[in-house]
């Protein structure tokens, strides 16, 4: 997952990664895409990228919708 890019560790060094925690939830998310769905890596990177732009426009609406009321 590191080699895809899908999550990038702090520490270079072979051994002794480290993740900040939403990197961790990513890494999560991923396997379980694999281990649920059986999708491959790179389906599991496009649909966290999918996640992510998802959960942006619904935040994006809720400031909308909250601008509209006020």
């Amino acid at each position: 997952m590191l080699e895809q890019g899908l999550i990038e560790s702090k520490k270079p060094v072979v051994g002794e990664q480290q993740f900040a925690p939403h990197e961790v939830r990513q890494l999560k998310i991923a396997v379980r895409l694999q281990r649920d769905l059986g999708m491959n890596l790179p389906g599991a990177a496009l649909a966290l990228d999918l996640l992510t732009e998802l959960q942006e426009m619904r935040a994006l609406l809720n400031r909308l919708e909250k601008q509209l009321r006020a």
